[in-house]
């Protein structure tokens, strides 16, 4: 999203401050009280829906394929915001309304583009219902959106024999844990994991949930396991490399990127996707899928260049 465009582009009367959601003519931005800050443009935009976890506990959440956001209604600037997205072409405005006025636990489709080409194509299919309460998680642990600054937590790092070695992807499994990960994004988030380099946002912005959510690793190991063998495969295809064994065989000795299988590149460079995938559920997502592999994607091209 371009610096002019949202310097020029936003309404004057939109709140800029710390915590607030503001918009322009190219997308959404949401600045989170921690300093980070999410950008969703329009043309990018796939989904709108409003998640509730319990009474009094809503979310917006604007889902794109390159990039995704959550906002809590009380978050300043939402009421501009509703009144934009009412304007998308198909939104279900009923459907908004009822999932802010919901009790139990739901997931509500407010819009969903309905096909490639234009900035808003109205939804084709009828509005998903929401998600029963009981209705069974196809994740270890539930992929259900989370605001890091509202839900701060930290996750206590396992013990060696918590990392369970046994159930890590090896050679044989490795591709088969991909496909999973692939078909449990599509069920929970709606997302099609295309095996570009670009998806891999979604599987580091589920695990920041995790992350703050306080998620056990015993919860949710053999997700983590599925994500890191999703986040191989794809840069493996993209970059010509390939999955090598573990440097080692114990998690006690060494890096914990040794404990677990790696993606080695032409040039030589090794990149260990299921240990970023683990260090960002326990240390945060400053360790990130999608930022490593567009750093060895660069230097590849770059040493290509110099040859």
């Amino acid at each position: 999203m371009s610096f002019l465009s949202r310097i020029l582009g936003r309404p004057a009367e939109q709140p800029s401050n710390a915590d607030s959601v503001t918009y322009d003519d190219v997308g959404v931005t949401r600045h989170h009280a921690s300093g980070r800050v999410d950008d969703v443009d329009w043309a990018d935009l796939r989904e709108v829906a409003v998640m509730v976890r319990a009474p009094g506990d809503i979310h917006i959440v604007l889902t794109g394929q390159r990039a995704s956001t959550i906002v809590n209604p009380r978050t300043p600037g939402v009421a501009l915001l509703a009144q934009r997205l009412a304007k998308l072409t198909g939104y279900d405005q009923a459907a908004f309304t009822r999932g802010l006025e919901a009790t139990e636990r739901c997931r509500v489709v407010c819009w969903r583009r309905g096909g490639a080409g234009g900035l808003e194509v109205g939804a084709t299919a009828p509005m998903s219902a929401p998600v029963p309460a009981s209705a069974p998680a196809p994740l270890d642990f539930e992929l259900v959106p989370i605001d890091a600054d509202e839900a701060p937590a930290s996750v206590p790092r396992p013990t060696r024999a918590a990392l369970r070695l046994d159930i890590a992807p090896s050679l044989a499994t490795v591709t088969d844990l991909a496909k999973d990960a692939m078909r449990d994004m599509a069920r929970v988030y709606k997302t099609e994991m295309d095996g570009s380099i670009d998806s891999l946002v979604h599987i580091d912005r589920a695990i920041a949930e995790w992350h703050a959510a306080g998620a056990p690793w015993e919860s949710v190991s053999k997700s983590i396991y599925a994500m890191g063998s999703y986040g191989g495969a794809v840069l493996a295809r993209r970059a010509g490399g390939r999955w090598v064994d573990a440097v080692g065989a114990d998690a006690g000795h060494g890096k914990l990127d040794d404990a677990f299988l790696a993606v080695e590149l032409p040039d030589g460079a090794r990149w260990s996707p299921i240990a970023i995938c683990i260090d960002a559920l326990l240390d945060g997502p400053e360790h990130s899928l999608l930022r490593t592999a567009r750093a060895l994607l660069g230097a590849q091209r770059a040493a290509q260049g110099n040859e």
